[in-house]
């Protein structure tokens, strides 16, 4: 990160100076600094030809990359992070450029940190979030640039860039609506007072109105009738509602302590959120596939999408902060009616066991058996025969299995996806947990409230076959006949197509080390840049 910016100092002196580099000069600085790896990569491929101008002139695609760093805010990113005062002195108003070779490698550096952002994001996952698995696809950055240029429309090909699931581009056309409230003047905060109910006169009822306008979900701040200014009626309340179910919280229409802490949170703070949920789209392969499941955690959904867009879409229930739900990348493989459950290892230690040193009978009243050990073949034990006071809860020595049925943990089916945590997607005997608006109750897995119809649709058939294995009370595995992959994500901001924005609990506390991760990433960027430019009278910003 440090050289990139030694090699723009480099750059800046060449940009400064009277007489233009020679093209012998490329090579040389190329390999001397931090980005020799991509930028010799990038020059290498075009023989060490001049990429960004023709006959002494920016090309097309020069003027397409200045315009993308200069709108770079759609991306959730500042044009600060980029060299535009640099560009724009060495940019000839008319005329020829004095320094084309400079010029060229600059534009290069810039060009390669801005494919960078948008194709991989600004900071490394794992950085942020230890429990973030979901593997990229491996990426060039030199032949994307490359390909940016060659096309005949790289303004345009520029914009392909980043993700192209259409849930990043509606989040951007959020981000767009939001950055329009702060210019504004963003939203009215709500003074502190008693919860507001339907009916209620209250002073606060005007700002109200035009605090829920501000984001669409009242159609007019203006009152309905004359002299009711200050009365919470119906249309307020239906507002309100939206209001709350777009921030994840419980849809009562009450303007309760939540609801005015959510109303008065600032617009700077929602960009913000959604600028966090953009990078980490981008953390995300560009490309999920023309068929994929895409479970958001913190949005307790799960969409099955079938030739770029969704087809279906279910609630879900997701690990609670104690036992969080993995962001992790697996393939579903096929279908199990009516399956077994076995204990993991800890959930035994952690729930099971406890109940056990109680009451070994816990376990015939749930439907399961214990077994000597973990083999295939391991013999059924009676639970009274064991001293379960002294069992360690470490290691779990004895397998724990709960028979098919109604009452089964994973309910009457499950989607089988391989991967090492062991989670899985599946049914639930407590399906009332899917009416709650907070859903992080499970240990881990994810319970699919449309589990049957996911299926039918993962497997091509209908669901009253689905119903008619189920019945039957075997235990059946149907296999899928293409893999389908299944990504667990962390994204607390969604937006629809129109760009209409929600807003969901960070579950498990992860926004936070992000936002100083970014913030950390801006010092070191500004730090370079000023210590890059002590060598030249030309200051980059940002």
């Amino acid at each position: 990160m440090r050289l990139i910016f030694v090699f723009l100092a480099i750059v800046l002196l060449l940009v400064g100076r009277s007489e233009p580099a020679t093209a012998q000069e490329i090579i040389p600085l190329v390999r001397l600094t931090g980005a020799e790896a991509d930028l010799h990569s990038f020059y290498e491929g075009r023989a060490y030809r001049l990429a960004w101008s023709a006959e002494g002139a920016p090309t097309a695609a020069a003027i397409a990359l200045r315009e993308a760093l200069q709108d770079a805010s759609m991306h959730g990113l500042s044009p600060d992070r980029y060299p535009l005062a640099a560009i724009a002195e060495a940019w000839p108003s008319a005329g020829q450029l004095a320094d084309p070779h400079g010029f060229d490698l600059l534009m290069s550096a810039t060009a390669l940190r801005y494919l960078r952002d948008i194709a991989l994001g600004r900071v490394e996952p794992a950085q942020v979030d230890p429990n973030w698995s979901i593997e990229r696809s491996p990426l060039s950055l030199p032949m994307l640039l490359e390909h940016a240029l060659m096309s005949e429309e790289p303004a345009q090909a520029l914009k392909t860039i980043g993700p192209l699931h259409p849930g990043y581009a509606a989040l951007q056309l959020g981000l767009a609506r939001y950055q329009a409230i702060a210019a504004a003047g963003g939203w009215p905060e709500i003074p502190e007072g008693p919860s507001l109910h339907e009916g209620d006169l209250d002073p606060r009822v005007p700002l109200l109105r035009i605090r829920l306008h501000a984001e669409s979900d009242l159609a007019v701040a203006e009152p309905p009738a004359a002299g009711e200014a200050e009365r919470m009626d119906a249309t307020l309340t239906a507002g309100i509602r939206r209001f709350q179910t777009r921030h994840g919280l419980e849809p009562d229409g009450v303007i309760g302590a939540r609801t005015l802490e959510a109303l008065n949170l600032p617009v700077e703070v929602r960009i913000e959120q959604i600028e966090l949920a953009l990078e980490r789209w981008r953390w995300m392969p560009r490309y999920l596939g023309d068929r994929h499941i895409l479970v958001n955690i913190p949005a307790f959904s799960l969409q099955l999408y079938d030739g770029g867009r969704p087809v279906l879409e279910s609630r879900v229930v997701v690990g609670r902060p104690t036992r969080p739900t993995p962001r992790l990348t697996a393939e579903a493989v096929g279908v199990l009616m009516n399956p077994t459950w076995t204990v993991p290892p800890t959930i035994f230690r952690e729930d099971v066991l406890p109940k056990l040193r109680e009451d070994p009978g816990w376990l015939a009243q749930h439907g399961m058996q214990v077994f000597q050990g973990w083999s295939a073949d391991a013999p059924p034990l009676d639970p009274y025969s064991i001293d379960w006071s002294t069992v360690s809860g470490v290691h779990a020595p004895y397998r724990i299995v709960q028979a098919p049925g109604p009452g089964n943990s994973l309910g009457l089916l499950k989607i089988e996806m391989p991967n090492s945590p062991g989670i899985y997607l599946h049914d639930t005997p407590d399906r009332r947990l899917f009416a709650l608006a907070e859903r992080a109750k499970s240990s881990g897995c994810v319970r699919v409230e449309r589990v049957r119809e996911l299926a039918a649709n993962l497997l091509g058939a209908s669901l009253p076959q689905i119903d008619g294995l189920i019945a039957a009370g075997a235990t059946t595995r149907m296999p899928l006949a293409r893999r389908v992959p299944v990504y667990l994500a962390y994204i607390p901001v969604s937006a629809d197509a129109d760009g209409t924005v929600a807003f969901y609990p960070d579950l498990y506390g992860l926004d936070a080390p992000l936002s100083a991760a970014l913030a950390s990433e801006r010092l070191r960027l500004a730090a370079a840049q000023i210590q890059g430019c002590g060598h030249s009278d030309v200051s980059i910003r940002g």
